[in-house]
């Protein structure tokens, strides 16, 4: 996935912010509520693009997910949503596997 657009799904859906990393474009800084990185409490993170690039890895999206509190189902109903696709099993298409649809629950 690249690392623009999760920035701007993690920003509209789960209200995640980030910031760019001063000397480092391939970086971007999470930030959650309370949104001031001066708090102790406050949950943030630094990830990095593959490969200095512009992708970021399905690991990078976990953590980034697990450091906020979010899960895996609600992130896939937020990607699918964001980018208007059907519901996705497995794998991210921006992986370049294919994707299987969801089992009703």
């Amino acid at each position: 996935m690249r690392l623009d657009k999760f920035v701007q799904l993690m920003r509209e859906e789960f209200a995640i912010f980030a910031e760019p990393v001063v000397g480092k474009p391939y970086a971007v800084r999470f930030v959650g509520s309370p949104y001031n990185t001066f708090l102790p409490d406050c949950p943030s993170l630094i990830v990095f693009a593959h490969n200095r690039g512009t992708t970021v890895s399905p690991l990078v999206i976990a953590q980034v997910l697990k450091k906020s509190g979010s899960n895996e189902t609600d992130f896939r109903s937020a990607y699918n949503s964001f980018f208007s696709q059907r519901p996705l099993l497995g794998t991210l298409p921006a992986m370049g596997l294919p994707a299987k649809p969801l089992k009703p629950s």
